[in-house]
């Protein structure tokens, strides 16, 4: 009897043994699974840290993605001249007086600004310096360009562009023949396009439009043996059908009315343009590089 018990409780406390070495082996297995689990975790978390190089690098191309884009101003002009006819309001409105025009000049001058020709654009797209770039450029062929504008620019050697309408070559108010020449041999103003008579391009049929850009160009290269790339639209209205247009005949540039500033050969056909009004000094300076495309 005594033996039978005996031998009932050695099974149990067998049995008991083997439920307590089961329990802690699968305590401890569980312990050691999740510790490995959390090693795992901030191990992998660490991998997401970048080492000094990659922050270094990283350092860089944002340094990079922050510097500001280059900027070539086109500062739009029609008349600089003293104007004889006060009751001629509209004319008024678009002049710049010349003692004003001489100051602009000395302060972009002083303030390191290279003045350079519409079909010497190139010289920007390949600048690889902080070197600033200005353009002046002047609408219509006015003959008072001739005789009060370009004696200034001759002082101070400065080149410009005057964008000229070819079926007005010789009119009232618009410079002679013998004036485009003198220009042309000088070599200081560049002779741009702006069409045969000053139509409004996007009210033309596509032949029409072709027509205007295309034989304006062909008039001042035959008559005055020079190539013409640089292209006006009148009133400044424009849209991108006119683009083939401009590039079938051959030119590189093409301005507008629109004020802002240049920044790529993406932007081509529409460069936008700034009145500077009578700003000079400090005050033309800040205008002029506070300045982005707001639209």
């Amino acid at each position: 009897m005594f033996s039978f018990l005996k031998d009932k409780y050695k099974l149990i406390l067998a049995i008991l043994f083997i439920f307590l070495f089961f329990s802690v082996f699968y305590f401890l297995n569980s312990f050691f699974l999740n510790k490995n689990s959390e090693n795992s975790d901030f191990f992998s978390f660490l991998d997401l840290v970048p080492n000094r190089e990659v922050v270094n690098n990283l350092s860089e191309v944002i340094e990079v993605s922050t510097i500001p884009p280059r900027k070539l101003f086109f500062l739009m002009y029609h008349y600089v001249e003293i104007n004889q006819d006060k009751n001629d309001f509209k004319r008024d409105s678009l002049n710049t007086p010349p003692q004003v025009f001489e100051n602009q000049i000395v302060t972009l001058k002083n303030a390191g600004y290279k003045f350079i020709k519409p079909n010497q654009i190139d010289e920007f797209y390949n600048d690889t310096s902080n070197q600033k770039f200005v353009v002046l450029s002047f609408d219509d062929g006015y003959e008072s360009f001739f005789t009060q504008t370009y004696p200034i620019l001759k002082k101070h050697q400065v080149p410009a562009v005057n964008y000229l309408i070819s079926g007005f070559t010789g009119n009232l108010n618009h410079m002679k023949y013998g004036q485009i020449q003198t220009l042309v041999s000088d070599n200081l103003v560049e002779i741009g396009s702006h069409t045969l008579n000053h139509s409004d391009l996007t009210s033309l049929t596509p032949e029409q439009a072709k027509y205007q850009i295309q034989e304006s160009k062909n008039y001042f290269e035959k008559n005055f043996n020079i190539t013409i790339t640089s292209f006006c639209y009148p009133y400044g209205f424009y849209n991108n059908s006119l683009f083939p247009f401009l590039e079938e005949a051959g030119y590189k540039t093409a301005v507008t009315t629109k004020q802002g500033v240049f920044y790529s050969n993406e932007f081509k056909f529409e460069i936008r343009r700034i009145r500077p009004g009578i700003l000079t000094g400090d005050s033309l300076i800040s205008f002029l590089e506070n300045l982005s495309n707001s639209n």
